[in-house]
């Protein structure tokens, strides 16, 4: 879906009307909105066909779903501006705001006032100035105005009559926020009209999300996995969002936009703080808004299963055919998690006991059997009462899920939800027909991996497009530069000298890869707080006591998880210095051989 504002051109710029138009234009056109360009011309010397052929070049990028804010007067006259509304509203599902810059058409007494009034009823919505204005327009039975007088410039400022607006029209902040209202105005609407019908589950897929969005830059990764399954069915899909209040106004607009493609539908439900009290201090480096989907069951009644995914998945596959899956018989299917799985990892659950390492389950892929799960109790006081009776569960609701319904869940094949970490070893590998899953790693465009440029290409096709993509391209910039910094003093450091490489940490892959690419040498040894470690190494294991007695100069290249995160603590206390004395390993290697993302 895209949004279009029009301008006017080729009339005197200084005429009030015009720069008004101007300035919501630009405004407009910051929020990535597109422009139709309106031209002055004698309207009366055209014949009928020569004026629709006019706006049909207007309109020529206009597609269904999309949404037109058409600014008034065009001076092109009534019929002009009838007939284009007209067109833009034979789109399917297109939705028309006015943006009504005099209200005297509307209100004078002459031939064209009935034509305007036709118009205003064509409409989705009116934006008007004034209180007035409002008033006026809800007195020819035009309901759904969306008020300017509601934002203040700054304190004591009301924009309630002429003056006023003017000065609106030159802050550019609150003519976004208005037209961002509009346009989730509208969309409310019909969603609401859309909600108010039964679901129909035979049809319908339905998809749930968490949003917990503090800082207001989680929202983009919700928007891309939508437009991810979007764009890979042709099934009609209902998402659910599951919020709090640090949902922006911006970013439910945006989500709107994505959801409302092709007849999809998007309702959000909001969560109130106080239920989360308790699990918020357990978090850790989640956020809580992992922890909405265990109100699905109880906020979702009349649907009897939804497919929840996390925001940082990438769908390449067609979402139906996990849809279709018969799995009446369980609560829930997911995946078994890959480090869980392959010996990388012990969660709690695990470590504990209470679920065989094959068995445990990564919860960012879950089909959800809301009718067999609503029929063995509340999921939401489950979860919460083993995570206080559990205050060591680390994954808090995955560890629980897991404990609660490791029976009743079939597990999936990988292709269901599959670690973009396996995918950096061999960035060459092929886009095959999975879920890809980031979990919590990032988008890397410098990691040249076919997968990291379809989520930048799927990136760029939602409402974020423009301002993302140019943030992830600046990224890639300061980490590749930071990366070629780093190497220049490393290499000053070590070409003209005899000075001994000391490694802190055990022999992972990052490990094994900075050793090929310094080479070690005779003398070269690893560290470890105690300096045993268990199974063959390449160098030799000393204590970090070691350091002390060195002798020769040295410089140490660790991997800051070593001794429990506590190696970069212990090398700064014994003196080192960054970046002189000591280097981190993960800043010196790319992320497809153990870098940082």
């Amino acid at each position: 879906m895209k949004i279009h504002i029009t301008n006017l051109y080729n009339f005197n710029r200084n005429d009030m009307l015009v720069e008004k138009q101007h300035r919501i234009a630009e405004a407009g056109i910051a929020l990535g909105y597109r422009e139709m360009g309106i031209f002055s011309f004698p309207v009366e010397t055209d014949t009928p066909q020569e004026v629709s052929k006019r706006l049909d070049g207007i309109i020529a990028a206009l597609e269904a779903d999309d949404v037109v804010f058409l600014q008034l007067p065009t001076r092109n006259g009534a019929e002009y501006e009838k007939l284009l509304a007209q067109k833009c509203k034979a789109y399917q599902n297109t939705k028309l705001i006015l943006v009504v810059h005099d209200m005297r058409l509307i209100e004078e007494v002459n031939e064209s006032q009935e034509s305007y009034r036709a118009l205003c009823k064509l409409a989705d919505a009116v934006m008007v100035p004034t209180e007035r204005d409002i008033a006026g327009m809800r007195s020819i039975g035009i309901s759904t105005v969306v008020p300017l007088n509601d934002y203040q410039m700054a304190e004591g400022l009301s924009i309630s009559d002429d003056s006023g607006y003017d000065a609106l029209c030159k802050s550019g902040f609150y003519v976004q926020k208005a037209m961002m209202d509009a346009v989730e105005t509208v969309f409310d609407m019909e969603n609401q009209l859309i909600c108010s019908n039964s679901w129909n589950d035979q049809d319908e897929i339905h998809i749930g999300f968490g949003l917990h969005d503090k800082k207001g830059d989680y929202s983009v990764w919700v928007g891309v996995a939508m437009q991810s399954v979007i764009e890979h069915t042709n099934a009609p899909l209902c998402f659910h969002i599951l919020h709090d209040d640090t949902l922006n106004r911006k970013n439910r607009n945006r989500l709107i936009q994505t959801a409302m493609q092709n007849g999809n539908r998007i309702v959000f439900h909001k969560s109130e703080p106080s239920r989360w009290k308790e699990a918020q201090e357990r978090m850790g480096r989640y956020t809580v808004g992992a922890m909405f989907r265990i109100l699905l069951p109880e906020i979702l009644s009349d649907v009897s299963r939804i497919i929840y995914l996390d925001a940082d998945v990438l769908v390449y596959r067609d979402i139906k055919e996990l849809w279709d899956m018969d799995l009446q018989d369980y609560c829930l299917a997911a995946v078994p998690d890959y480090p869980t799985a392959n010996g990388m990892g012990k969660p709690y659950p695990v470590a504990n006991g209470d679920v065989l390492p094959s068995c445990y389950f990564n919860s960012g892929v879950l089909y959800m059997n809301l009718e067999r799960i609503r029929m063995q109790g509340s999921m939401y006081e489950k979860v919460m009462t083993y995570l206080l009776a559990n205050p060591e569960a680390s994954l808090p609701d995955q560890d629980a899920l897991n404990v609660i319904y490791g029976t009743e869940t079939y597990l999936l094949d990988g292709t269901w939800n599959t670690f973009a970490t396996s995918i950096w070893t061999h960035p060459e590998t092929p886009m095959e027909n999975r879920i890809y899953h980031f979990a919590v790693a990032r988008l890397i465009l410098y990691a040249m991996s076919e997968l990291d440029k379809a989520y930048y290409e799927t990136l760029c096709r939602t409402p974020w497009g423009t301002e993302e993509s140019r943030k992830h391209i600046q990224e890639s910039f300061l980490r590749t530069n930071q990366r070629i910094r780093l190497w220049e003093k490393v290499t000053t450091l070590i070409s003209d000298s005899e000075k001994k490489h000391i490694f802190y940490g055990r022999e992972t892959t990052a490990m094994r890869n900075i050793y090929q690419i310094l080479t070690i040498r005779e003398g070269d040894y690893r560290v470890l707080g105690e300096g045993t470690e268990e199974g063959h190494s390449i160098l030799p294991c000393r204590p970090l006591t070691a350091l002390a007695e060195e002798k020769e100069e040295f410089i140490v290249f660790v991997l800051p998880d070593a001794d429990g995160w506590t190696s970069i603590a212990k090398l700064e206390k014994m003196g080192l210095v960054r970046e002189k004395d000591y280097f981190e390993i993960p800043w010196l290697l790319p992320p497809n051989r153990g870098g940082y993302v």
